[in-house]
C-alpha cells in the first residue's frame, strides 16, 4: 500500500481548507489590537509574584515568595476577622490577597532598607509612585495610598497586623526548622514588637502556640 500518496492527499485537502477560511490570515493582526482590561492585566503580575522572593538577603532553609506571603496574609485576614468578630468585606479581602502586587516589577526591598530613615522611605515612595504614574497605571488601586479608601478603619488596621503575622509565622517555621541565624530571631522580635500591643486575643494567645504544635 502506498501510504505516501495517501499522505499527499491530506495535505493538499489541508491546503484547500485554508484557502477557503481566509480568517485565518488576519488572526494575527486581530490579536495584536487587543487590549487586556485592568483585571486581566493584574491577573498577570500576580502569577508573576512567585518569582519575586522575600527575605532575599537572609539565608533560609524554605522558600519564600511574594505569591505565598499574599496568599497566607489573605487566608488569616479571613481567619483572625472572624475569630475576632471584626468585619471585612469581599472587596477589602480582595485587596488584601493582591497587596503586594507591584512587587512583581520592584522586587521585595528589604523592611530595613524600606524603613532605614525618612530619606529611604520617601524614595521608596516616589520610586512607586514613578511607576503608577507611568507604565503601571492600572495597578494604582493596589497602593496603600489608594486601596486605604475601600476599607474601614478596623479593617485595615487588621490588614496591617495579619501583614505582619504572616511574616513572623514564617520565621518562626524558620526557627523550628533548625535556622538559627541572627536575622531571623530579629525579624521576629520586631514583627512582635509591632503586632502585639494591638491585644489580640486569638493572635496573642491562640496562634502563637498553634504554630508551634504544628512542628512537634
Amino acid at each position: 500500500m502506498n501510504h505516501t500518496k495517501g499522505f499527499s492527499k491530506e495535505l493538499q485537502h489541508l491546503k484547500t481548507i485554508k484557502a477557503k477560511h481566509r480568517i485565518h490570515k488576519k488572526i494575527p493582526s486581530a490579536y495584536s489590537n487587543l487590549k487586556l482590561n485592568r483585571a486581566e492585566l493584574t491577573f498577570k503580575h500576580l502569577r508573576n509574584l512567585k518569582r519575586a522572593n522575600r527575605l532575599s538577603a537572609s539565608p533560609l532553609i524554605q522558600t519564600y515568595s511574594v505569591a505565598e506571603h499574599c496568599y497566607y496574609t489573605g487566608l488569616l485576614f479571613l481567619l483572625v476577622a472572624d475569630k475576632e468578630v471584626i468585619s471585612v468585606t469581599p472587596n477589602e479581602t480582595l485587596w488584601v490577597f493582591q497587596h503586594d502586587v507591584l512587587e512583581s516589577v520592584t522586587g521585595d526591598l528589604l523592611l530595613p532598607v524600606k524603613t532605614y530613615s525618612p530619606i529611604t522611605r520617601k524614595c521608596w515612595k516616589e520610586i512607586e509612585h514613578e511607576l503608577i504614574k507611568g507604565d503601571y497605571s492600572y495597578l494604582s488601586h493596589l497602593t496603600d495610598n489608594e486601596g486605604r479608601q475601600f476599607f474601614t478603619p478596623d479593617a485595615w488596621e487588621l490588614f496591617k497586623i495579619v501583614d505582619l503575622l504572616e511574616l513572623w509565622l514564617f520565621c518562626k517555621e524558620e526557627i523550628m526548622l533548625g535556622n538559627g541565624y541572627k536575622v531571623i530571631k530579629t525579624i521576629i522580635k520586631n514583627c512582635e514588637d509591632l503586632i502585639f500591643p494591638y491585644r489580640l486575643r486569638y493572635v496573642n494567645d491562640i496562634l502563637g502556640g498553634l504554630i508551634e504544635d504544628l512542628w512537634k
